[in-house]
C-alpha cells in the first residue's frame, strides 16, 4: 500500500494513495500536501496536431508539475464547433488521458444551435475573437451579442478586436485588447452573463474588471505565468502578446489583491521549428512550469501560497466543476511539493512534445515530489 510518510512536516498526518498493490514511502519532511492543482487552459493538440502534444504527454507533464486537472481548450486542426465533433474528440482522449479534465466548446459566427445544445458537462463556451489566434473565430458583432443573450454557459473569451488587428497590419496592439475586453463586459451587463476572460495581458483590462464588477458583473480574470513574469524583452510570440514591465507589476499585483480568480498556464505546445519561421505560430509550452514559478514567485514574496490555492484550486474547481478536497485518508488526487528546493529548468528534462520552454535556464525555487490524479496510474 502506498503511504505518504510525514516526517515533522508542515502538514502533519499519514496520507493513504489508495493503491491496491506495490509500496512506496516518501519523506515528506519540510513538504506540503495538497490536492492537484488545476490549469484551467491548455492545448493537449488531440485531436489533429499530435506531433505537437497528445494526452499522454500532455499528462505526463501536467503530473510533472502538480496538476491534475485540465480544461482544454476546442481550436483544435478541425475546431470542435459541433456536437459530432466534441464526441469524436471524447473518444480519441478517453485511451491517452491521465489526468482528469473538461473540454471547452468552440463558438464561431454561425454555429449557435450546436453552442445551445452543449450540456453541463462542458467546461465553457470559448470564443475567439479575432481570426490571427486560431481557425476558430467569432468576429461578427450580431453574432457575439446573440451568444451572450442566448447561451446560459459560461463565455471563455480571447478577447482581441480581429479589425484592430488587421488595421494594424496584423499587430496584436493592446488597444485590440482594451477595446475586446470592454465590449465583453458591456454585453456581460447588458445581459446579466458570466464571462471569463482568457490570459488578461494589460494593465487597463485589470482597471475595466474592477469598474465592471462594481456595476455587479459577475467576471473572471484569468492570467498566465508569461503574462506575470516576461515582457516584450522576450520576442517570443504568444496572443495576447507580452507586454510591458508595468504590466507584469499590475497584473501581478492583481493576483495579491485577490482581481486575478485564476492563474492557468495556456499550454500551447509547438515544436521548436515551427518557432523559428520568419511567421511563427502563438503560443508556448507551460504547463510543467506553472506551479514551479508560482512557488518561485512565493519565494521571492509576490505573491503567498494562499494565493496560489485559491488561484489554482479553489476558484478553478469552483468555476468548472471540479471536485477539491484536502488529501485525508483516501487520497487518490494528491500531489506532495517541497517549496524550498532549488534548481534550475533544463528543457530537455521535460515532458512536453515541444522539447523546448522560454524559462530554459531560469532558478526556481519549489519542487513536486509526487502526483496523482484520480485518473493516473502510478
Amino acid at each position: 500500500m502506498n503511504r505518504v510518510i510525514l516526517k515533522n512536516s508542515i502538514n502533519l498526518g499519514d496520507v493513504n494513495l489508495n493503491e491496491e498493490s506495490g509500496g512506496k514511502e516518501i519523506d515528506c519532511t519540510g513538504c506540503y500536501i495538497w490536492p492537484g492543482l488545476i490549469d484551467s487552459h491548455v492545448h493537449f493538440r488531440t485531436p489533429g496536431e499530435e506531433y505537437k502534444e497528445d494526452w499522454i504527454t500532455g499528462s505526463a507533464a501536467a503530473l510533472a508539475g502538480g496538476i491534475t486537472s485540465v480544461v482544454d481548450m476546442p481550436n483544435n486542426r478541425v475546431p470542435i464547433t459541433t456536437q459530432a465533433l466534441l464526441a469524436e474528440k471524447k473518444s480519441a482522449i478517453t485511451s491517452m488521458a491521465n489526468i482528469s479534465y473538461k473540454l471547452a466548446f468552440g463558438a464561431n459566427n454561425t454555429n449557435l444551435a450546436e453552442v445551445l445544445a452543449c450540456d453541463d458537462t462542458v467546461a465553457g463556451i470559448k470564443v475567439f475573437m479575432t481570426t490571427s489566434s486560431s481557425q476558430l473565430a467569432l468576429t461578427d458583432k450580431a453574432a457575439l451579442t446573440n451568444l451572450f443573450e442566448h447561451c446560459p454557459r459560461l463565455l471563455m473569451v480571447h478577447a482581441e478586436v480581429d479589425r484592430i488587428i488587421q488595421h494594424a497590419g496584423g499587430e496584436h496592439t493592446r488597444e485590440a485588447a482594451i477595446a475586446a475586453t470592454q465590449q465583453v463586459l458591456e454585453l456581460a451587463a447588458q445581459y446579466q452573463r458570466s464571462v471569463y476572460l482568457c490570459h488578461v495581458s494589460t494593465a487597463e483590462e485589470i482597471a475595466l474588471v474592477q469598474q465592471f464588477r462594481k456595476r455587479g458583473v459577475t467576471v473572471y480574470v484569468e492570467v498566465t505565468p508569461h503574462h506575470l513574469w516576461l515582457n516584450q524583452s522576450a520576442h517570443i510570440k504568444v496572443n495576447p502578446p507580452l507586454r510591458t514591465a508595468a504590466d507584469n507589476t499590475v497584473l501581478w499585483q492583481a493576483v495579491r489583491d485577490g482581481v486575478v480568480d485564476v492563474i492557468a498556464s495556456d499550454h500551447a505546445p509547438h515544436t521548436w521549428t515551427e518557432k523559428q519561421l520568419v511567421n511563427p505560430p502563438a503560443g508556448l509550452p507551460n504547463i510543467e512550469l506553472l506551479f514551479p514559478l508560482l512557488l518561485t514567485a512565493v519565494a521571492q514574496e509576490k505573491i503567498t501560497l494562499d494565493d496560489i490555492y485559491r488561484c489554482c484550486v479553489t476558484n478553478p474547481a469552483r468555476i468548472f466543476g471540479f471536485t477539491k478536497t484536502m488529501p485525508t485518508t483516501q487520497a487518490n488526487d494528491v500531489i506532495v511539493f517541497n517549496p524550498a528546493t532549488q534548481w534550475v529548468v533544463d528543457q530537455a528534462t521535460l515532458h512536453s512534445k515541444a522539447g523546448w520552454s522560454p524559462f530554459h535556464g531560469w532558478p526556481v525555487q519549489g519542487q513536486v515530489t509526487f502526483a496523482r490524479s484520480n485518473l493516473s496510474a502510478a
